[in-house]
C-alpha cells in the first residue's frame, strides 16, 4: 500500500512534526527545516537530531520527506541569489542527511528569462556539488507547473537535467499532480493517467519517481497556475487520483498531501478521503 502523508508543522522543533503526524494517523509526513521564506536555519544540535530520530522510531516513520525552502532557486542568474541558493541547498542536504530522512524535495526554480540552457548549467553544478557530499537522502526534483520561466515543467526538461549530472541513484523526481496538470499533462481519468505515465516512462523513467505530491487543481488543464484544491474537488477529479493511488508501480511510494484545510474539508477529512480511494 502507498504511504499517505501530509505536510506538518515544525513549530516547537523538528520532532514536533513527527508528533503531529502521529496524531493525524499518517504513514509518512513532510516538513520544512525552517520558515520556507527565509534564508536562515536553526542550529542543528546533537540533542535535536537524537530527539527527531527517537520520535520517528517511536512513531514508526521510516520514510520522511523534507521540502526545501521556497527562496532556493538553482536556476537563477542573479549572483547573490545563486550564492545564497547554493549555501542553503547544501545546508538543507547536510541537515537532511544528519536527521536520517528519506527524501528532500527541491524546486528547480526560474531562469527569469535567461533560458533553459543557462539554468541547466547552474542546476548541474549545484547537483554535482550535492553528490560530492555523498548523501544518503534522495534528492528529488519537483515537477514544475509551467509558470512563465519556470524550469522542469516538461518531462523533456527533467530528463535533460537528470542526464546532465554525474549519475547518482539518489537523484530522482517528486511528481506533483497539480503541477503536472497545470503544465498540460492530463491526469483527470484512468485513460489519461496511464497515457501520461507511459509518456513519463518513455522520456524519464518511472523508476525516477520516488515521491508524489498529491494535490487537485483549482485551474483547468495547462493553465500554468499552481493552485491546490481538495482531492477530487478540482479539475483533476476523483478518477484520476484513484488511478494514481492504485497504480502498481507506485504502491510503496509516499503520497504527500499539500491540500487546503478549511470549512470544505479539514486535514483529517482530506486524509480520510484519500484513503477511501485505496483498493486492497
Amino acid at each position: 500500500m502507498p504511504l499517505i502523508g501530509y505536510h506538518t508543522s515544525i513549530q516547537g522543533g523538528y520532532s514536533k512534526a513527527s508528533e503531529r503526524a502521529k496524531e493525524l494517523d499518517l504513514d509518512t509526513y513532510q516538513l520544512f527545516l525552517s520558515s520556507p521564506k527565509i534564508w536562515n536555519y536553526p542550529e542543528l544540535t546533537t540533542d535535536a537530531i537524537k530527539l527527531f530520530k527517537d520520535e520517528n522510531n517511536k512513531n514508526q516513520f521510516p520514510n520522511t520527506t523534507i521540502h526545501m525552502g521556497y527562496l532556493v532557486n538553482p536556476s537563477s542568474g542573479d549572483l547573490q541569489i545563486q550564492s545564497k541558493s547554493q549555501k542553503a541547498f547544501l545546508t538543507e542536504i547536510t541537515y537532511a542527511d544528519k536527521l536520517g530522512v528519506t527524501n528532500i524535495v527541491i524546486h528547480i526554480g526560474s531562469h527569469k528569462g535567461l533560458g533553459f540552457d543557462f539554468a541547466l548549467n547552474n542546476i548541474k553544478d549545484i547537483l554535482n556539488q550535492a553528490i560530492e557530499l555523498k548523501p544518503n537522502v534522495n534528492l528529488l526534483l519537483e515537477t514544475a507547473s509551467g509558470f512563465k520561466n519556470s524550469v522542469g515543467s516538461s518531462f523533456e526538461e527533467l530528463d535533460f537535467i537528470l542526464s546532465s549530472v554525474d549519475y547518482h541513484d539518489k537523484i530522482g523526481i517528486c511528481f506533483d499532480t497539480c503541477h503536472v496538470f497545470a503544465a498540460g499533462y492530463d491526469i483527470s481519468s484512468e485513460l489519461e493517467v496511464l497515457k501520461t505515465l507511459r509518456q513519463f516512462d518513455d522520456i524519464v523513467g518511472l523508476d525516477r519517481i520516488r515521491a508524489i505530491h498529491l494535490n487537485d487543481s483549482k485551474e483547468k488543464l495547462g493553465k500554468g497556475k499552481d493552485l491546490h484544491e481538495h482531492i477530487g474537488l478540482g479539475n483533476i477529479g476523483e478518477e484520476g487520483f484513484k488511478t494514481l493511488l492504485n497504480y502498481d508501480k507506485f504502491k510503496k511510494l509516499p503520497f504527500i498531501l499539500e491540500t487546503p484545510s478549511n470549512q470544505i474539508r479539514n486535514t483529517k477529512e482530506n486524509i480520510s478521503f484519500v484513503r477511501s480511494l485505496l483498493q486492497n
